[in-house]
């Protein structure tokens, strides 16, 4: 007897789809559109992909497989009934497709077909039971509006759609903070003020205390943990200004990464936050110990050009171009950004 034939949605196939979720950045978004975790057969593939997808709605941004193997560990450690052997097992086989990733590509037709299967699958199942339950005509207007939803699956919806989360999904946690009870991490500040009162000078002045382990004004007993600091700033020179600044107030200039701007096709223009986002994540990522990002002003990076084409008031931030970066600082939770607006 030959050997027996995986079917098209097997076990291994099943396992492959949750890989290209997890190494699929570009149409990441569009595969959690369509993928219920629900709809694999696995129990424990149903609780990675459960778990990748709380961690993208509860930070907005795709989490990488350090934070899934963290979410994994603290699901096994609160809950004892769980597989540990088999989770770690599936999860590894998971991986090691992450690791190839010339062998994943993402077929959006693929992933809809297996979600409508799954679907058809789960009403033949339980056909049995709602004869039990439910008169003729119920079973056939439920199974009606089930086969619509199966047939809707993967459609796009042009005037878009809301993405909700379930409070009882997120997981209280404790702020941490760069200021004890001023500025916290991982969160954005917004230095505001007149021209002239002093905003890019203490933002100076905390890049000076996070680079030196100086202290803060109220905390003088606290030594600041020493960190790296990205600095980007439009108005002020820095050899005349921003170094002997940095000089005098004891920071450790070493400890600075100025962005400069954008290199493309040998060109330098001026770094844009609509476009540039990705750019800054992968350079704290690149660069451990950064404890904050200063943006000075922040008007001056935003709009095509470097020039703003939102208001330069206060309410300037609240701009479509600026939301990418609220993308990017719950992934390096360590890290703080801080905002100047003129």
């Amino acid at each position: 007897m030959g050997e027996e034939k995986e079917s098209v949605y097997g076990e291994r196939e099943q396992k492959k789809l949750v890989a290209i979720l997890i190494a699929d950045d570009k149409n990441f978004e569009d595969i959690i559109k369509i993928i219920e975790p629900g709809r694999f057969d696995n129990p424990v593939l149903q609780l990675i992909s459960k778990l990748y997808i709380k961690l993208y709605k509860t930070y907005s941004c795709k989490p990488d497989e350090e934070e899934l193997a963290k979410e994994i560990n603290k699901a096994i450690k609160k809950d004892k009934r769980l597989p540990e052997e088999e989770i770690l097992s599936v999860l590894g086989d998971i991986l090691d497709m992450v690791e190839n990733p010339e062998s994943l590509n993402y077929l959006r037709e693929e992933f809809i077909e297996f979600a409508k299967a799954q679907k058809l699958k789960a009403m033949i199942m339980n056909g049995a039971e709602r004869f039990k339950k439910k008169s003729p005509d119920e079973l056939i207007e439920g199974m009606v509006k089930e086969l619509e939803e199966a047939k809707s699956i993967g459609k796009k919806d042009s005037a878009g759609e809301l993405q909700i989360t379930n409070l009882g999904d997120v997981e209280a946690a404790d702020v941490e903070w760069l200021w004890g009870n001023r500025i916290p991490l991982g969160k954005l500040s917004l230095i505001v003020g007149d021209p002239g009162g002093g905003k890019s000078f203490f933002t100076l002045f905390m890049a000076s205390q996070i680079t030196g382990g100086g202290a803060w004004p109220d905390l003088l007993e606290e030594e600041v943990k020493i960190g790296k600091v990205i600095l980007l700033t439009a108005e002020d020179g820095l050899a005349d200004t921003v170094r002997p600044r940095v000089d005098a107030m004891e920071g450790d200039p070493a400890k600075i990464i100025i962005i400069e701007g954008t290199k493309e096709t040998g060109k330098l223009r001026t770094f844009n936050l609509a476009k540039d986002v990705t750019r800054l994540e992968n350079l704290i990522k690149e660069n451990p110990g950064i404890r904050v990002v200063i943006i000075d002003p922040i008007s001056a990076y935003i709009g095509a050009g470097g020039k703003a084409k939102a208001s330069s008031h206060i309410d300037m931030p609240m701009s479509g171009e600026f939301w990418p970066l609220l993308r990017i600082w719950p992934r390096s939770i360590k890290w703080r950004l801080l905002a100047s607006c003129t």
